[in-house]
């Protein structure tokens, strides 16, 4: 097992400013020096911790060790019209039934991508962050290996973040919103909750109705604050009894999961299912291109680390999108 071992030419410590929250400190005046030992099982556990637990990458299905492009199958039944998800109907005593079940590829690739951080030790004496643990257990010191790793995870968490929802070629918000096929519906409701009803109504009905889909709409920020404006004036008690947690609430009278994002500007929402929603990386590879030294030059603790990633949209055709141009008359409430 692998082991990254290096001295800092500063005393570090961390101190307890909340019930589960830190902060780092530094001692100027004693002097001194803190060793960092971090073993290769603690960096697994950070790369494993940004896929476990985050903000929005429970939103896609995330898929382990994809090695360079793979075909992630689809699976639906296809009857003997020769469309849609059917079965065969009967035909009496002797009926045969003739369904076949399709297997329809979706490509992913993964790409290696470069994350890396410089974090001076100067930097550390305002950061602030936040660990869980459960109570009765330690909670009053944390190993500084284990503070600087949770801020790493932060930081990489964000960064993989970033990639998934934002990036121009592999994003998959982009990768639906940017395609020509079907276009951007025009809702005609008047009212921010009625533009997310119409994009609900634009999917598949399978999608609406399946016990097994997961329905979902992506929008902006923009577009979310038009909606808690109308929940707080609303005196429908479908609409006032809608709760917003974490920018995220369920559409009323529908499955469908609505979630906030940063990664969509203007007044844009996407929607669709986020059993279609892909995320692939080939975890089996990154732990050797991982590495934690410092620099004592620059008084920088690096981090340095190469991930395999990539994401897919299924039938990205069927997902439904709204984009209001700033050329269009704004008519909606609260936009």
């Amino acid at each position: 097992m692998n082991s990254y071992q290096f001295t800092i030419n500063k005393k570090l410590s961390t101190i307890k400013v909340g019930e589960n929250k830190f902060k780092f400190k530094i001692d100027k005046t004693t002097g001194g020096a803190t060793t960092i030992n971090i073993t290769q099982d603690k960096i697994e556990d950070v790369i494993y911790s940004v896929f476990d637990n985050s903000e929005y990458l429970d939103l896609v299905r995330i898929i382990t060790n994809i090695k360079g492009t793979q075909q992630v199958p689809k699976i639906f039944l296809k009857g003997r019209g020769g469309s849609g998800n059917m079965l065969v109907d009967s035909t009496g005593c002797g009926f045969v039934d003739t369904t076949d079940m399709v297997i329809s590829d979706v490509e992913i690739s993964v790409t290696k991508k470069k994350m890396g951080m410089e974090l001076c030790l100067n930097d550390l004496v305002n950061t602030t962050f936040e660990v869980h643990i459960s109570s009765g257990a330690r909670n009053e010191s944390l190993d500084i290996e284990d503070a600087l790793l949770a801020y790493f995870t932060q930081v990489l968490r964000k960064n993989i973040q970033n990639y998934v929802f934002a990036d121009s070629t592999h994003g998959i918000l982009n990768k639906i919103l940017n395609r020509t096929t079907p276009p951007p519906i025009t809702p005609t409701a008047t009212s921010n909750l009625g533009i997310l009803m119409e994009l609900f109504e634009a999917l598949p009905d399978d999608w609406k109705n399946s016990t097994e889909a997961s329905p979902i709409i992506f929008i902006s920020p923009k577009l979310m604050t038009g909606v808690r404006s109308e929940i707080i004036t609303s005196s429908a008690p479908i609409t006032s009894s809608i709760e917003v947690v974490n920018n995220r609430f369920n559409l009323p009278l529908t499955n469908a999961l609505v979630v906030a994002t940063p990664y969509l500007t203007g007044t844009s929402a996407v929607a669709g299912i986020q059993n279609y929603l892909f995320l692939g990386t080939d975890l089996e590879s990154d732990f050797e291109d991982t590495r934690i030294w410092y620099s004592n030059d620059e008084e920088t603790i690096r981090f340095s680390a190469h991930l395999y990633l990539g994401t897919a949209v299924a039938d990205i055709r069927a997902f439904a999108t709204y984009v209001k141009t700033d050329t269009q008359t704004d008519t909606h409430n609260n936009v």
